[in-house]
């Protein structure tokens, strides 16, 4: 099966086991997951995993049965094993609080799991927390009304990569910059965009040049590309994809994803198109495009868990404050 079929086979076994609210938008996120998984059963794997986020004693069990499904379906694809997760999240919350980082809230806890998966379950250490402090510190220093606890998952991420954080913060602000240069509008999310496009490594400029290619290239095929859309364009410039074919496939994959009933929202069916182009090209990666190119291609995947985690943080957010006012 191609992407979209084995897309939808894991989607319609969520479905089919839904126990919750009307609100699929979770579900999808947890099917792209998923069907990257290894072995069979993900998505009864992904259920059990979920139930057991959602028990004490758990740092995720305040959020709801869909947010903590799709968790569970990282988990499983990282192999890794729940309690261990749990524990782990459970070290890295201590450590923010020894290194002045927030604990509180659904920012700080999967950051904490990003550290996790990015360790392979084997625990947060305290150099990647204290690395992941210096990076926010150096992240504010460049931009302090834009930097704050949203910044924590990508944080983590390269809190767990090579290099110093004031290397990592010149390499973010010069792709800003240039991004900016390039007619992006500056703010949040080209400040996103900036943490995902300091993956690669071509210099600054180079980088901004082929987001900016690839977003005039989906414009030109009817998509969309607003700051919201910004950190997408950033995974499809690092998927090292051709920009003419890569841009037709996504904006067919989007198609499809909206021809189908439950019909998810036009920024979502973008979302989920993008990383189904990278599992595409992973699977070929893996049938002999050369050890660089698939591990590249892994470490993106890692990011695309990242920017899922970040929109299940804000989902966590907002139903947490409905639920306050209510």
């Amino acid at each position: 099966m191609d992407a979209i079929d084995r897309y939808f086979a894991v989607f319609d076994g969520l479905l089919r086991g839904k126990r919750w609210s009307t609100d699929t938008n979770m579900l999808r996120l947890a099917a792209l997951t998923a069907m990257s998984c290894e072995g069979g059963g993900a998505v009864a794997r992904s259920r059990a995993v979920a139930a057991r986020l959602g028990r004490k004693p758990s740092p995720l069990r305040s959020m709801n049965a869909g947010l903590r499904l799709a968790i569970g379906a990282m988990l499983v694809r990282r192999d890794v094993e729940v309690e261990a997760a749990i524990a782990g999240i459970e070290r890295g919350l201590e450590l923010f609080r020894r290194h002045r980082l927030k604990r509180h809230g659904s920012h700080p806890r999967l950051a904490a799991l990003i550290l996790v998966l990015e360790q392979g379950g084997d625990g947060v250490s305290e150099q990647a927390v204290e690395r992941m402090a210096a990076i926010m510190a150096r992240w504010k220093k460049d931009h302090f009304f834009l930097t704050g606890i949203d910044d924590y998952l990508m944080a983590a991420l390269h809190a767990s990569r090579t290099g110093t954080p004031l290397a990592l913060g010149r390499r973010v602000e010069a792709i800003y910059q240039a991004l900016h240069r390039e007619g992006m509008r500056r703010g949040n999310q080209l400040q996103l965009a900036s943490h995902l496009l300091a993956l690669s490594s071509r210099g600054a400029e180079v980088t901004a040049r082929s987001f900016g290619t690839w977003a005039r290239a989906l414009r030109e095929r009817g998509q969309r590309v607003g700051s919201g859309q910004y950190d997408e364009v950033a995974l499809l410039a690092l998927s090292g994809a051709r920009v003419d074919a890569g841009a037709t496939r996504v904006v067919t994959l989007r198609d499809a994803l909206r021809a189908r009933k439950p019909r998810p929202g036009a920024a979502l069916a973008f979302s989920i198109a993008t990383g189904l182009l990278i599992s595409e090209r992973i699977a070929r990666s893996d049938g002999g495009a050369g050890a660089p190119a698939a591990a590249n291609l892994r470490a993106i995947q890692s990011l695309v868990e990242a920017q899922q985690a970040a929109a299940i943080a804000a989902i966590s957010a907002v139903t947490a404050a409905t639920a306050t006012a209510g």
